[in-house]
């Protein structure tokens, strides 16, 4: 299907525990299994996910906390292939279908690029790793340094609407999501942060 540049979806408001502009996507150490704890600003947890969920074969489920007895949060996955992962992003508390995340295939092979989407298949906004230069520099010599990544409206690659970034640490992944405008729904926004850790496209 070719997809039209247009601008981001409407969906409705945001449930009050998405409305921020920053977020930290934080993996849990020394716990069994894997766990990513997603934190605003002020530390305060909003979702919750655990390593048994992170499957490419299955849907990503985001809990609103520890007792994953509330869905606040689902990646629905339509393509399992890492190489050409497409999710579409729902929220279950208020039954909206807010777009895909789509994997961008061989163009990510050196640099990681993804594309949003409307539930029409309309690409509103693009992400991609910071420079090409320190992606080759990522996978072929530093893996540890830190990684950036840049969300800006489809067609104006001089805009920077979402900023990602990967904390440098030894143990356990850290990524900060600041909206500096809101070309993102909230939940789009963390639903990305969340599979860049999930699918490996940061490093370890």
């Amino acid at each position: 299907m070719n997809a039209d540049i247009t601008s981001r979806p409407s969906p409705g408001q945001a449930p009050p525990r998405w409305q921020h502009r920053r977020f930290t996507i934080q993996e849990k150490v020394l716990t069994l299994g894997r766990q990513l704890r997603v934190l605003t600003s002020d530390g305060t947890m909003v979702g919750f996910a655990r390593q048994k969920m992170f499957k490419l074969r299955e849907d990503i489920r985001v809990y609103a906390d520890e007792s994953q007895q509330q869905e606040v949060l689902l990646l629905r996955a339509t393509k399992v292939l890492e190489f050409n992962a497409n999710f579409e992003v729902v929220d279950p508390t208020t039954q909206e279908h807010l777009g895909f995340i789509r994997r961008k295939g061989w163009s990510s092979f050196v640099r990681d690029k993804w594309e949003f989407t409307d539930i029409k298949g309309n690409v509103y906004a693009a992400l991609e790793e910071d420079s090409v230069g320190m992606a080759l520099v990522r996978r072929f010599l530093l893996s540890f340094i830190p990684t950036k990544y840049h969300v800006r409206p489809a067609g104006d690659p001089n805009a920077r609407s979402v900023e990602i970034k990967e904390r440098f640490q030894f143990y356990g992944d850290t990524y900060d999501v600041t909206i500096h405008q809101p070309l993102l729904d909230p939940r789009v926004a963390v639903a990305m942060a969340v599979l860049l850790d999930v699918l490996g496209e940061a490093k370890e």
